[in-house]
């Protein structure tokens, strides 16, 4: 963990705070700042040459803002032909961490929570952090545990971020109980959530463990 981190960027506000939230995680990480626009432009005429000179300068101040944010991370930036999930989810092979904003303009119109930043999470081959406005360097890491192999990462991951921000961990398992084999009680649960914090090992002041029980099955 630590090399890349790249973030979309578009001028819009919300993008904006994107790429001040990704220089201070590249900064956290000793990684370096990758500013990325994709370039989702409409088919033109040969005989009208796209002028690009609006876009590269709104690129270049985003990666201004991010050098601003975090003098000693190395930000470089780029115009990638394609629309906003292709682009990123292609950036994110090669990333250890992507950050988007919730909602954004331009290259990323569609950029909204439940659509492009949905795609992402889906899609991308590392993990995706959405930027809000509000400050996300406060509180603990909601960690949700499954028990599945996939889940497992979730755990690696959820343990690395809290060692590398001094945060405590909130681990959730969500069940059903009307959807349980008869006799099963809360002990299961209970195993699940203490194996995983188990695993994940990290050298944490506080623990807290929380279990969600869901009475009614969920749409």
């Amino acid at each position: 963990m630590g090399n890349l981190v790249v973030v979309g960027a578009d001028g819009s506000a919300s993008s904006l705070a994107a790429v001040e939230m990704a220089a201070r995680e590249a900064r956290r990480r000793h990684a370096e700042l990758r500013v990325v626009y994709a370039l989702n432009w409409p088919v033109r005429p040969m005989y009208a040459p796209l002028d690009t000179t609006p876009l590269n300068r709104l690129v270049s101040e985003a990666a201004d803002r991010a050098r601003s944010v975090a003098p000693e991370v190395t930000v470089t930036e780029a115009m990638v032909p394609g629309d906003a999930v292709s682009v990123l989810e292609a950036e994110s092979r090669t990333a250890d961490l992507l950050v988007v904003g919730a909602r954004g303009a331009g290259g990323f119109l569609s950029m909204l929570l439940g659509s492009t930043a949905a795609s992402l999470t889906a899609h991308s081959r590392c993990p995706v952090m959405v930027a809000r406005q509000e400050s996300a360097d406060a509180g603990p890491i909601v960690l949700c545990v499954d028990g599945s192999p996939a889940g497992e990462t979730a755990v690696e991951f959820a343990f690395a971020e809290a060692a590398l921000r001094g945060a405590d961990i909130c681990a959730v398992h969500v069940w059903l109980p009307d959807h349980a084999p008869a006799g099963t009680g809360v002990e299961p649960a209970e195993r699940l959530l203490a194996h995983a914090l188990a695993v994940g090992g990290a050298p944490l002041s506080i623990v807290k463990q929380y279990i969600a029980q869901q009475n009614h099955p969920v749409a």
